[in-house]
């Protein structure tokens, strides 16, 4: 049996600042009280830890907030080829506000097809850049999606609201067990990353950035701590997904064939500009 510790999606948060403000963003952003970009600095040490502890990802995917917004983002990208050896592709998911610049697309279509995008199509009130974009990548011949949320196509029938942080849903212990089984997150093998954190799922990092609160019975690993042996995160990691976990109690989980779904990308009114 093979002792290497493989996650399926390493999604990499590197900022909770966006140029949209969406009310059911399933990363929170608008209810984060302190948005920020991650520092390179840390950016850089969160991918070194990372594949440390995991041999393999098949897919890094760089998530925000809107991570072109990132103005380091070149660099952090940049950063994650050294590790070519421990991941599949890379996949930048955005929202199709802003262009990539030269740089970005010339530096990508040297990695001869592993970097692509997911562009989520808002509409053109919010995605306003989206044909740019695409007709950039097909300039540059990198592949790319599309998932439209506007108007009556929304792509898996719109978004799911999981909670909102802070309400302890009340779930009986049976019942919590029936949402952990039903949800997606655990057998999909994802890790979420953020602030030196490594989470099983986006919901307990988004109550850690909106309430500062992590789960207190498993479900995480911090990576910059440096009290805890390789070896242990390591055997933390292969067990990471074995909950359920107290987060779970306030998600109304992420039952894809049964979830209620939402129109996509609301917009709330800005509470203050999030610039670079």
């Amino acid at each position: 049996m093979s002792d290497k510790i493989v996650c399926k999606n390493f999604d990499y948060f590197i900022t909770s600042r966006c140029t949209l403000n969406c009310k059911l963003c399933s990363n929170y952003i608008p209810y984060i009280p302190h948005p920020f970009h991650t520092p390179k600095e840390t950016a850089f040490r969160e991918m070194k830890e990372f594949f440390q502890i995991w041999d393999y990802a098949d897919r890094i995917e760089l998530i925000g907030g809107e991570p072109l917004f990132h103005p380091d983002f070149f660099e952090i990208l940049e950063e994650s080829l050294k590790y070519e050896s421990q991941f599949g592709k890379i996949r930048i998911t955005t929202n199709g506000t802003i262009i990539p610049s030269e740089k970005i697309f010339s530096l990508i279509r040297e990695t001869d097809k592993r970097i692509e995008f997911l562009v989520d199509d808002y509409g053109p009130q919010l995605s306003k850049n989206l044909s740019q974009i695409i007709a950039k990548c097909d300039e540059y011949d990198i592949p790319y999606r599309v998932d439209t949320y506007h108007g009556d196509s929304q792509y898996s029938n719109g978004w799911i609201y999981f909670g909102d942080c802070k309400t302890d849903l009340g779930y009986s212990d049976e019942k919590l067990a029936q949402v952990f089984h039903r949800c997606v997150v655990p057998k999909e093998h994802f890790v979420m990353v953020n602030n030196g954190k490594a989470f099983y799922c986006d919901y307990p990092m988004a109550m850690y950035q909106v309430t500062g609160n992590l789960p207190t019975n498993g479900g995480y690993i911090d990576l910059f701590d440096d009290s805890i042996p390789l070896e242990k995160k390591r055997d933390m990691a292969r067990h990471l997904w074995e909950g359920p976990f107290s987060s779970c109690r306030y998600c109304t989980g992420f039952d894809i064939e049964n979830a209620k779904r939402y129109p996509a990308a609301e917009q709330l009114p800005r509470r203050c500009v999030q610039e670079g």
